[in-house]
Formats: structure tokens, sequence, C-alpha cells
């Protein structure tokens, strides 16, 4: 990744704490429950009206991300992160994108193997059912997040604390976003250091972003094809 640091991590420690805990309070079960009843008017079916929802508040984290950081720091999207891939980085999307997979794999077993509780998210994905769910899950999650953790929040500690360290906290910060679908936080964690890694190497967002679309795809179809009805 380029190393011009006057194009990573400008923003302020208090432009971190704002994008981040407004993350963990969109985040929230009444945040979302809340956003879905704004539509409850407009369609019929509920579930339709959760989903309105969900896109309402990751658009409203874009916002906050385009006001406190791009706007206030006058940063074009390129300058952010999303660069074009090069031809180099091509060829190793799909190593990348088979390395994601794996790590994916393992963790959930892992995670599934230890976990006692109800996987929290498992109704909410049957009852949306499976197109609208790889709409959100592979594309708008990944693109939403990437910019958050990636392309804001490991720029800054990238900068702060080099990039060992950079990579790690964001992996945690990454996992803990996940509570309380404690499930799925040693995964979130694992995969967070694994998308800012190849962030560091590509130089681009859309890197991270795809083979974060990719694994989240993966996972969703499998659930669909074994699990869901």
């Amino acid at each position: 990744m380029n190393s011009d640091n006057r194009t990573y991590g400008e923003w302020s420690g208090l432009d971190i704490c704002i994008v981040f805990v407004a993350w963990l309070i969109l985040s929230t079960e009444t945040l979302f429950n809340g956003a879905g009843r704004i539509f409850d008017k407009l369609f019929s079916s509920p579930v339709i009206a959760d989903y309105m929802g969900a896109i309402v508040i990751h658009l409203v984290q874009l916002i906050i991300v385009g006001v406190f950081v791009l706007s206030k720091h006058q940063i074009s999207w390129e300058n952010f992160g999303f660069r074009s891939i090069s031809k180099q980085n091509m060829k190793k999307l799909f190593i990348w994108s088979i390395i994601g997979l794996i790590l994916n794999a393992t963790f959930l077993s892992l995670t599934a193997l230890m976990w006692s509780g109800e996987a929290s998210k498992t109704d909410t994905i049957q009852s949306t059912g499976f197109f609208l769910s790889i709409v959100m899950v592979a594309i708008i999650a990944p693109i939403v997040e990437e910019i958050v953790f990636r392309g804001v929040i490991y720029k800054y500690f990238r900068v702060k604390l080099g990039v060992p360290i950079a990579i790690l906290l964001n992996g945690f910060l990454f996992g803990i976003s996940h509570a309380p679908s404690w499930e799925l936080v040693l995964n979130a964690a694992v995969m967070g250091v694994f998308f800012a890694y190849i962030y560091e190497r590509s130089g681009t967002l859309w890197i991270p972003i795809i083979v974060h679309g990719i694994t989240n795809a993966t996972v969703t179809t499998l659930f669909f094809l074994f699990v869901g009805t």
C-alpha cells in the first residue's frame, strides 16, 4: 500500500470514535427493528419492511463516513481507497478468495463445535430468502463494512501504530462489532485480520470487498442448500 500518509488516516481519533460508536449504535437490534417499523405502512410484508430498514441503516453508516471523513478532510473516493485493481492483484484475487473461504469455513466450524446457543442470524436469513440475503451479505454489507473498518479504522491505526498492530486491532474491533451475535465474533475477528492484510497488500478496497462478498455468499448459499428451507 502507498506509504504516503497524507492520504491515509488524516482523520482524528475523535472522527474514529464517532464512526465506530455510531456503527455500534446503529447495529443494535433496537435500531434495526425501529428502522424496519418505518416501512411497515409501505410494505405488506414485515420481512421486506425490515430489509428496507437494514438498507437505510447501512446508508446512514455511509453518510457518517462521508461527513466525518471524506467531506471533512476533502478526500476523494479514489484517495480513500477505491483504486483500480491491477493485473497483479487480479491474479492474486483467486488465491486470496480461496484462503478466505478456508479461514471462514475453519473458524465457523470451530465456533459451531463450541457454541451451545442458537445462531442469532439463522431465523433472519431464512425469513428473508436466498436472493435478498445474497444481495445483503455479498454486496451491501461487504461494501459498508470494508469502508468503515478497513477504509477508516484500519488506515487510522496503520498511521498511528504501524501495520502489524493495526491489522490485529482492526480484527479485534471487527470481531466485537458483531456482538451480540456471539457465535460470529471469533470468525469475524479472524476475517477482519485477513481483510486488513489483503487490503494492505493490494492497496485497493475493492480486493477485500470482493473477497468478503465471496466468503459471505458461499456461506449463505451453503446454508440454504443444507439447512434453510
